[in-house]
């Protein structure tokens, strides 16, 4: 038979098996090293392939580059509950992340950005410039406590009050993805004070209610430390949507290369919108208060 006819009669290639979304959960990562060790028993290949090896597969999946890059992003600054405090009053950690729009052809340029973004816009001095993680620090001295304050007030630079801040990048073939870690670990811990406090107080009125009847305590402690970790984790919440509020802009940021926001910025701003508001706030006023202007 010729080798066309050869060809003709080849056998065609089987469809691939859709994905069962209803599988039961593995470890993809620590799963793809396994049967990587397997196949090759000398080889020298780590529990979480590399990120190569992750690329490679999404290419078969048909994954998108920037779903990958920004999934890159979430697992790196993904973080499990870890004890009672984070299940109960929250992680102490904030996270955003973002698909990049705007790309230069520089492959530094997104880490170029970050580090502006941390230095400039948020007054932080960075301590770490590592492959695609850089991370910034409040400043302590004189001068950056200052800055931070001003900047705070001013209404921009508001993760300078942080204990540190970082940025993660994942690039995949053209696209890229960014994600912002906030900790909060300071602010956490002030929550928590306070929420022991009150129990305290609430177990102290227990004490005394102890001495005229006893059976009370049974049903008010409880109580009591249930509403002192209400408390704390109130207190906690609002730190919490301020933080993700300044890493989601800071995120956006970074994925339209736009620049870090500037304080001179901010106050040419109101300067120019104050007339306009005086306007809106006086004809805002009742009849008679405008007459006695």
């Amino acid at each position: 038979m010729s080798d066309g006819g050869t060809a003709s009669a080849a056998a065609p290639e089987p469809p691939r098996r859709p994905i069962d979304v209803a599988a039961p959960e593995v470890d993809v990562g620590r799963t793809i090293g396994r049967a990587l060790r397997r196949d090759d028993p000398t080889a020298a290949v780590a529990d979480a392939p590399s990120e190569d090896v992750l690329v490679e597969v999404a290419r078969e999946l048909s994954v998108e580059p920037g779903s990958l890059a920004l999934a890159i992003v979430e697992e790196r600054t993904h973080r499990e509950a870890r004890g009672l405090v984070d299940r109960v009053v929250g992680s102490p950690v904030v996270v955003a992340h973002r698909q990049v729009i705007e790309r230069g052809p520089d492959p530094d340029a997104l880490r170029d950005r970050a580090e502006q973004w941390l230095e400039r816009g948020h007054g932080l001095r960075i301590t770490k410039v590592e492959g695609e993680r850089v991370e910034g620090v409040r400043r302590r001295d004189a001068l950056g406590k200052l800055s931070t304050s001003v900047k705070a007030a001013g209404g921009v630079g508001r993760l300078g009050r942080y204990r540190r801040t970082a940025v993660v990048t994942s690039e995949v073939d053209d696209a890229a993805a960014v994600g912002i870690e906030v900790d909060l670990i300071e602010q956490r811990g002030k929550a928590v004070l306070g929420g022991v406090a009150t129990t305290t107080v609430a177990v102290g009125v227990v004490g005394l209610g102890a001495l005229v009847a006893s059976p009370f305590v049974l049903v008010v402690a409880p109580a009591a430390v249930a509403g002192g970790a209400v408390v704390a984790r109130k207190s906690y919440a609002k730190h919490v949507d301020d933080a993700r509020t300044e890493a989601e802009m800071m995120a956006d940021g970074l994925a339209r290369d736009r620049r870090p926001p500037r304080l001179r910025d901010e106050l040419e701003a109101r300067l120019r919108d104050r007339p306009q508001r005086q306007v809106r706030e006086r004809s805002a006023r009742p009849r008679k208060e405008r007459r006695g202007d």
